[in-house]
C-alpha cells in the first residue's frame, strides 16, 4: 500500500515542489485522473481501466465468432 498526493490542490503543491503532475490510480475498475475542468476548475476524471476493457472486447469478440453462422435475424435479437 502507498500513500500519494491527490486531489484538489495535489497539482500546484507538487509544482511548487519541481514534481510532475499527480498519479492516476485504479479503483474499482476505473482509473482515476486529477483534471481541470475547462473553465480551470479542479475535477476527478474516470476512465474506464484498460484491463477491464480489454477483457471485455475480448468477451464481445468470442460471442460474436460463436454466432457467426447463426442466421442474420437471430444475431440481430
Amino acid at each position: 500500500m502507498r500513500l500519494f498526493e491527490f486531489g484538489r490542490f495535489a497539482a500546484q503543491n507538487r509544482e511548487a515542489r519541481g514534481l510532475p503532475k499527480p498519479e492516476t490510480f485504479e479503483f474499482l475498475g476505473f482509473t482515476h485522473i486529477s483534471a481541470k475542468s475547462r473553465a480551470g476548475w479542479f475535477k476527478l476524471q474516470r476512465l474506464t481501466s484498460q484491463k477491464r476493457m480489454r477483457a471485455k472486447l475480448r468477451e464481445v469478440k468470442a460471442e460474436l465468432m460463436r454466432r457467426r453462422h447463426v442466421p442474420i435475424a437471430e444475431q440481430a435479437q
